[in-house]
Formats: structure tokens, sequence, C-alpha cells
């Protein structure tokens, strides 16, 4: 017996002209050009840094795995924004978060995961060019997605207090997990392990409200007292070329 009973509206969501066949061939688009390839199908680079939920899960988290944590973490901050004392902009809106956060990186598919700490220039110098080219890769491939990537630009403009809130609990989460589990796989990332100075300075430069300066101010604190985490240590001199290798980049209006 059902704990609900309820009435059935099969009028309310579907009507008349709704085509269930061409309804099912969007929903095979996503999950084999879409979904597979942003949990880490072959071919496909979205692997993290860090681990799904350390030291409980010996892998690292793809960009699915990725974005249901930081979507399910900014959902629950928001729900228990009193009992923590955490203010929002009146006409802020949980829902909106979410959906911007549902495809906040969803272009890896075809860009590839950029990691924030790498030490390589050409990788950091290139981001943005990447990130773009996938963008408009992505939306010509599939104009299914087009809406979507509207939503992924408006995440990246971090113009509204959603993209904003969102962007810092993905940034803080990932330093958290990092810490979480000890750091371990994070020093065996690339073959680098990058100095807490480094860390410090690029995750504070890209934090954008006053609540993640506070958690980043309260993971500093931790840090600290487990230096062998994000160890006092330059990074060693690597000498670097330049290299610009993009699909699509030769035909990019630059």
């Amino acid at each position: 017996m059902a704990y609900f009973e309820r009435e059935i509206k099969t009028d309310e969501i579907g009507g008349v002209n709704f085509n269930a066949r061409l309804a099912l061939e969007v929903i095979d688009e996503i999950i084999t050009d879409i979904y597979l390839p942003f949990r880490g199908a072959e071919g496909y680079d979205t692997e993290r840094a860090v681990l799904v939920a350390a030291p409980h899960v010996p892998h690292r988290e793809n960009d699915a795995e990725h974005s249901w944590n930081v979507d399910i973490t900014g959902q629950v901050l928001y729900d228990v924004r009193h009992d923590i004392g955490l203010e929002f902009p009146e006409n802020f809106d949980i829902n909106k978060a979410s959906v911007l956060c549902a495809g906040h990186d969803l272009i890896e598919i075809e860009s590839g995961d950029v990691e924030a700490m790498t030490p390589d220039p050409s990788v950091i110098a290139l981001k943005s060019l990447r990130e773009r080219i996938a963008a408009r890769n992505l939306s010509e491939k599939h104009p299914n997605l087009r809406g979507v990537m509207q939503r992924w630009q408006e995440y990246e403009r971090k113009d509204t207090p959603e993209a904003q809130y969102i962007s810092d609990v993905d940034k803080i989460l990932a330093c958290r997990m990092i810490f979480i589990d000890g750091g371990k796989k994070w020093h065996e990332w690339n073959g680098y392990q990058t100095g807490r100075e480094d860390m410090v300075t690029r995750i504070r430069a890209k934090l954008l409200t006053d609540m993640g300066h506070k958690l980043f101010d309260e993971l500093e604190k931790d840090i600290d007292a487990n230096p062998e985490v994000f160890p006092y240590s330059e990074m060693r001199e690597r000498v670097h070329q330049l290299v610009i290798d993009i699909p699509g980049l030769a035909e990019a209006e630059l």
C-alpha cells in the first residue's frame, strides 16, 4: 500500500501534443553524449584532484560527482542558514543557484578539467580560451544544450548572488575534501605538490563572498594545525613551454 494516496492528474504534465519518442531521443542524447562523458567515460578527462569521500572511496571524484556534491552542500547550507547565522540577499533564489551548479563544469566534457592549482603557466594562460571554445563546441554539437550553456555563461560572469554563492561553495568544498584526505591524493596529482602559500593566494583571489572568506579563515586555521596537508614548501622549478593544442582553436573567433 502506498504511503501517500494522491490523485493522478496525467494532463498536468504532458499534454496531447507531447512527443514522447522525441523526448526519449533527447534523453538518450543526454545520457550518451553528456552524462557519461561528464561521469568520466573512456576518452574523457573529467577526473578531479580530490577524493570522493576520503578515505572511504579510493578514487578521485569526477565532474558529475563534484557538481552533485557542490549542489547538495549549497542547498544544505541554505537550509540551515538560520542555525549558522548565514545571511542571504532578500531576492536570493536557491533553486536558481542549484540550476547554475548543475552545469557549472559541463564544458569540461570538451576542455577537460583545468586544475586550479596547476603550476604550468600554459594551462593557466589558456584556461579561459579552452573553456570558451568548449562552450561553443558543445552549443554547436548539441543545440538542446544552448540554454544550459547560457546558464554556464551566467555562472562564469559571477555577477549574481546565486553564481557567487555556488562559486564559493565550489572552492571551499574542494579545499576541505583535500584537507579531510590529509592531502594524500593531492600530493600525487600530476606528480607535484602545491605549497601552502600558493594555494592560499590562489583560492583567496577566487572567493567572492563574505561567507567564502570566513569559511576559508577557519580552513586556514585547520591547515596551520596540520601543515603536512599543504606544506610550507616552494614549488620545484619547472621549465614550461607555452603549447597551444586545443581542438577548434584555428577556427575560433578570437
